[in-house]
């Protein structure tokens, strides 16, 4: 377990880099604009602040003031969200009403590895990029034993993360966030659209192919602050429909 999680954490830094292949992370992309950058700066100075400041062991010195810093706690502040939990090979979201059972032979990490996951990359990030990574929380992750193998569960609050357009559509959502990939990228991917039901429930799936694992995505608006995103590549792909449950 300690090992798995270990290099599923090098993997999500050095995609963290700009030297990494997209393909696979795509949770590092921009407001819809500069102005909405600085929109959300401002709407997250009005919200409670809640920032983690750990004492210099030294002499009990805090660190660097991060009060205008979009953080993790300015993401769900105000809103319904709560995380999911894990039992056993068992991801269980009431926010969103999913379970998602991981596969025999797939590892579901602990809410502490994905934890330790998700803010990996941001050791590597400038101040800017952090604000908009951290309106994006990785809830859940599954690894296949194939390293391209992967299913993660993200929630972004849109509100923060596109504030000039916070009402769009999940399909608006994942379409504008293709068309960044290709902006920062360069590299041309084709994807295709579908709504799909699962479980009573419809989700906007994209599948993209120019990559070199496959991918699909799928999107779905959960409230009025977030849109859940789950994405799965490689042999994930082809099991995701057959895994997430609804409940509630």
């Amino acid at each position: 377990m300690k090992k798995t999680a270990i290099i599923t954490a090098l993997a999500a830094a050095m995609c963290a880099l700009p030297s990494c292949d997209r393909q696979v992370n795509i949770d590092q992309d921009s407001y819809d604009s500069a102005s909405e950058a600085a929109n959300a700066v401002t709407a997250a100075a009005d919200t409670e602040k809640i920032t983690a400041s750990t004492d210099n062991a030294a002499g009990g010195e805090q660190d660097e003031d991060t009060s205008n810093t979009v953080s993790y706690a300015d993401t769900v502040a105000g809103t319904a969200f709560s995380n999911g939990i894990v039992e056993g090979r068992v991801y269980i979201s009431e926010y969103a009403g999913i379970r998602i059972t991981a596969p025999e032979g797939a590892q579901l990490l602990s809410a502490e590895e994905v934890y330790t996951d998700y803010m990996m990359p941001t050791r590597f990030m400038n101040e800017r990029d952090k604000e908009v990574y951290f309106t994006g929380i990785e809830d859940a992750e599954i690894c296949y034993s194939d390293m391209g193998g992967r299913i993660s569960v993200w929630f972004y609050n849109v509100r923060l993360r596109c504030p000039l357009t916070p009402d769009m559509s999940a399909e608006e959502f994942l379409n504008r966030r293709f068309d960044e990939d290709y902006e920062k990228s360069g590299d041309p991917v084709v994807h295709t659209t579908e709504t799909v039901i699962i479980g009573g429930q419809e989700y906007i799936k994209a599948v993209r192919t120019g990559v070199i694992n496959d991918n699909a995505v799928y999107a779905r608006r959960i409230d009025d602050d977030f849109i859940m995103i789950v994405n799965a590549t490689g042999n994930a792909a082809a099991d995701m429909e057959n895994i997430i449950e609804t409940i509630g």
